[in-house]
C-alpha cells in the first residue's frame, strides 16, 4: 500500500496527539507502513482461522 504525504501527515498528527512528541517524516512513514503490515498480517491470520473453524451458532 502506498501512503500519500497526507496519510503520513495524519499519522504524525495522531502520534503527536498521543505521545506529545514530533516524529520525523521518514520515521513516521516507516512506522505507519509497519503498522499497516502488522494489521494486514493479523487480519489474514484471523481470516484463515475462521475458514478452518467457523464460528458456531446456537
Amino acid at each position: 500500500m502506498k501512503l500519500t504525504d497526507a496519510d503520513i501527515g495524519e499519522f504524525q498528527a495522531l502520534w503527536r496527539q498521543e505521545t506529545k512528541h514530533d516524529l520525523p517524516t521518514e520515521t513516521a512513514r516507516d512506522y505507519a507502513e509497519s503498522l499497516i503490515r502488522l494489521v494486514a498480517l493479523t487480519w489474514r491470520i484471523e481470516r484463515e482461522y475462521r475458514k478452518r473453524d467457523p464460528p458456531r451458532t446456537g
